[in-house]
């Protein structure tokens, strides 16, 4: 009887020792990997990327925006950044542009480019880069059309301070694309 309770045994020790092995290897694996794992990860700028996605939404909370404005003088326009009561807009790109097409008010003494009437088609943010789509009246007056795209470009980069580009169309077709 003694012998046919030694390969049981056997059998329990050789699964312990596997067992043992392996938390063992698990181990020195966690180790080894684990601060390596943690240094790349952080070399690789994803948690600089997730604060900004946590930021932007921050932000797209935000019941206000910096919206640029011009201020018209006898000889010059100059740009200015206006506090602007946001919309129910999808995105914070949707309401500052809407904010920014509406309109300063008429007693702060700011005024906006933008052709009255011009309406956004569309407003997308990817990967750093902006893309507008107004109505055609965004362009009716070639001589204000550059500043109204600056207007465009300042009012985005503030609410979305990591852009590095921006393309602005009319009703779909290009008018302008910046790095």
């Amino acid at each position: 009887m003694n012998e046919d309770l030694n390969p049981q045994k056997k059998s329990r020790l050789g699964l312990l020792i596997a067992v043992l092995a392996f938390v063992v290897f698990a181990g020195v694996i966690w180790l080894v990997f684990v601060p390596r794992i943690r240094a790349a990860w952080t070399l690789s700028g994803v948690p600089r990327l997730l604060e900004a996605a946590a930021e932007n939404e921050k932000t797209a909370a935000a019941d206000t925006a910096s919206v640029c404005f011009v201020v018209r003088n006898d000889q010059s326009i100059s740009f200015r950044m206006a506090e602007c009561t946001l919309s129910g807009a999808p995105t914070t790109g949707h309401a500052v542009l809407e904010a920014l097409l509406k309109g300063p008010g008429r007693k702060s003494g700011l005024q906006t480019l933008i052709p009255p009437g011009t309406k956004l088609i569309g407003f997308t943010y990817k990967s750093g880069r902006a893309f507008a789509d107004f109505s055609g009246a965004f362009d009716d007056d070639p001589e204000t059309t550059f500043l109204s795209i600056q207007q465009v470009s300042r009012t985005l980069k503030s609410a979305y301070p990591p852009m590095t580009g921006l393309t602005i169309l009319v009703n779909g077709s290009v008018i302008y694309e910046s790095d």
